[in-house]
């Protein structure tokens, strides 16, 4: 490789610390050395070709070549034997932030579901002051959800002359961007560089964020945050560990999704006694709490509670797992002996079980690898599936990219997301690809069928030796008992 050029004008070597504003102005001096540097190697006749003089930023030439160098060349070989892409991750890593950034803001302006226009019903009860579970049978999650809609609300009656969905669309979009940005850092930190970056760009998230603009992310933040503080605890109720009880509490009270994993703590051996029943009985005591200002005294927030967020079934027997056991057992028959239980009533009963036995059979793993079969179990699973609920599993499915089942789940639920009615596949332009798709009957339990396949992998090969955090190979996989305890 060419020797680094030090003769750009304008050009200071520069690491930044981590602070915003030097971070961006690290990032603006380096995407101008690269675009330097491209003009000067690739046309040095100053005959710059028309497809890098028209037709790319400059920008999406230097992370092009940035991040496929940054791939391939060892961290440990002589700094002056490297390119100015390779001298900093951070580098690489903001400018992949940015890019899925600017995708995802390019596709909430191009429509929208009925997803956001309940966001934005949703905000104006929660500025008007009205009770959100009293109010409506729309809003189906915990209360952290409806206060940062309603900041978003606020913020856009600021910034905005009009008060449109468009607009609050595409904040909704801007503001769950930094959220995946905030993840990608998370999982940095727990896992590897490699894997940061993927999540930022991997197409479900994009999609998902960009047009649905659900939050499945804003509740995995505080989530993963959680088992990676409950997985370096240690043996003993440190401040480590309470505050990984108070982060899974608050990803319940955003979104509930993950509340059978404190059960599946309870099993964890690798937490002492009092450790396993602070996790489980912790995280649901802060979910509980979180509805307290809203049905003191009013009982029908109370009964709203009740019906729209505890009961709440959307697209009941659609998913992957009902159709999976109809073929040995009919699901009707469930569905009525079970219909009298006064929660988790009919099939949802047999998801319930299912999960404790996963549970059961991962109780010597780490939390954090707990979570990351959670997420998977939970989606593969679940009695009803929807569009945002393949959001779930992106998380373990980057960790775990090295499986072939893994890979299969993300190329389908790609083309599911883009041809999906309720996703771009709605857009006109979209119609070439939408059209066939949807004839061949493409649904969303297809790709969660390869996550099935992943699941009975794993369960039948509990030894398999996941490489190692700090090697140099291919393989993302991570071993989880070599993490560091910090």
């Amino acid at each position: 490789m060419s020797k680094v050029r030090r003769d750009v004008p304008g050009w200071k070597p520069c690491r930044p610390d981590g602070t915003p504003l030097k971070l961006i102005m690290a990032s603006v001096r380096r995407i101008c050395a690269a675009h330097w540097h491209l003009r000067r190697w690739f046309a040095p006749e100053g005959l710059q070709p028309i497809w890098a003089r028209n037709r790319l930023p400059s920008a999406t030439v230097a992370l092009q070549t940035s991040f496929i160098c940054d791939f391939e060349i060892d961290s440990n070989q002589n700094m002056e034997s490297k390119s100015i892409f390779l001298t900093n991750k951070w580098f690489v890593f903001s400018l992949l932030a940015v890019l899925a950034t600017a995708a995802k803001a390019g596709l909430s302006v191009t429509g929208s579901n009925y997803d956001p226009d309940s966001f934005a019903i949703i905000a104006d009860f929660f500025l008007d002051g009205k009770n959100l579970y009293a109010e409506t049978g729309r809003y189906n999650y915990g209360p952290v959800w409806g206060y940062v809609v309603g900041a978003l609300r606020y913020l856009q009656g600021i910034l905005f002359d009009e008060i449109i969905l468009q607009d609050f669309h595409l904040m909704l979009a801007l503001f769950l961007s930094l959220v995946d940005i905030a993840l990608g850092v998370v999982l940095w930190r727990l896992f590897s560089f490699k894997i940061g970056c993927v999540f930022l760009i991997n197409p479900v998230s994009i999609l998902l964020t960009g047009y649905h603009s659900q939050f499945e992310n804003l509740a995995l933040l505080p989530g993963i945050m959680a088992c990676g503080l409950l997985t370096n605890s240690g043996k003993d109720l440190n401040r480590r560990f309470l505050l990984g009880v108070l982060l899974l509490g608050i990803s319940l009270s955003v979104k509930h999704f993950l509340f059978m994993l404190p059960v599946w703590f309870l099993f964890n051996s690798s937490l002492d006694f009092r450790q396993r029943i602070v996790a489980c009985v912790g995280p649901f005591l802060i979910f509980g709490a979180s509805f307290l200002p809203f049905v003191i005294g009013n009982p029908e927030a109370f009964e709203g509670v009740i019906q729209n967020v505890l009961k709440y079934s959307s697209n009941h027997l659609g998913g992957f797992y009902p159709r999976f056991v109809n073929l040995f057992f009919p699901v009707k028959f469930f569905e009525k002996a079970f219909s009298i239980l006064p929660a988790f009533a009919g099939f949802k009963f047999i998801w319930i079980v299912t999960l404790l036995g996963l549970g059961w059979l991962v109780k010597n793993k780490q939390p954090l690898e707990s979570c990351l079969i959670y997420l998977i179990a939970v989606c593969v699973t679940s009695s009803a599936l929807a569009d945002q609920y393949l959001a779930i599993p992106v998380i373990s499915c980057i960790v775990f990219w090295k499986h072939p089942a893994i890979r299969w789940y993300m190329y389908l639920a790609t083309i599911f997301l883009a041809t999906s009615p309720a996703n771009i596949g709605s857009l006109q332009a979209m119609k070439w690809l939408a059209a066939p798709t949807q004839a061949i009957g493409l649904r969303a339990w297809h790709p969660v069928a390869a996550l099935f396949i992943f699941l009975v992998w794993y369960f039948c090969r509990p030894k398999l030796q996941w490489s190692s955090k700090a090697s140099n190979n291919t393989d993302w996989n991570v071993n989880f008992a070599k993490l560091p305890k910090k």
